[in-house]
C-alpha cells in the first residue's frame, strides 16, 4: 500500500519541475525578458578637480548594474506589455546600458529613442504619438 502513496508524490515533483523549467527567459528574436535581471547598485568614486586638493569632498556614490546569474550581463533585452506589445528594447554591455534603446507606446508606436554609452545618456529622440480617427 505504502508504493501507491510514493509513486504519485514523485509523479507530482517531476511535472512541477518539468513545467517550472519551461519558463521562457528569451524572446524569439534572442533578447532576454528584462524580468530575469537582477539590479545591484555598485559605489564608485566621484572625483573632481577640486577633490584632487581636498580629498573629503570625494564622495561615494553608487550607479546600478543588471546583472543575470549572478554576472554582469551583456546582451539585448526587451520589456513586453501585458497586451504583447513591446515596452523597451534595449541592450546591455558589462551591466550597463549601451547603444540604441527604443521605448514604445502600448500600442506599438515608438514613443523615444535613447542612445547610451555605458551608463550615460549620449543622445535623446522623441516622437509625437499618432493619433488615428476612427472613421470610416
Amino acid at each position: 500500500m505504502k508504493h501507491f502513496v510514493k509513486r504519485p508524490t514523485i509523479l507530482w515533483g517531476i511535472i512541477i519541475i518539468l513545467l517550472s523549467s519551461c519558463t521562457e527567459k528569451y524572446s524569439p528574436d534572442g533578447a532576454l525578458y528584462h524580468a530575469f535581471l537582477e539590479e545591484k547598485h555598485e559605489p564608485y568614486w566621484d572625483i573632481n578637480v577640486r577633490a584632487l586638493w581636498r580629498p573629503r569632498q570625494m564622495q561615494t556614490k553608487y550607479h546600478v548594474c543588471m546583472y543575470f546569474d549572478g554576472e554582469r550581463y551583456t546582451g539585448k533585452v526587451i520589456q513586453l506589455y501585458a497586451n504583447g506589445y513591446a515596452k523597451f528594447k534595449g541592450q546591455y554591455l558589462e551591466g550597463k546600458r549601451h547603444g540604441k534603446w527604443t521605448f514604445y507606446y502600448d500600442d506599438g508606436q515608438a514613443q523615444k529613442i535613447l542612445e547610451y554609452q555605458k551608463n550615460r545618456l549620449r543622445s535623446k529622440k522623441e516622437f509625437e504619438r499618432e493619433q488615428y480617427d476612427d472613421e470610416f
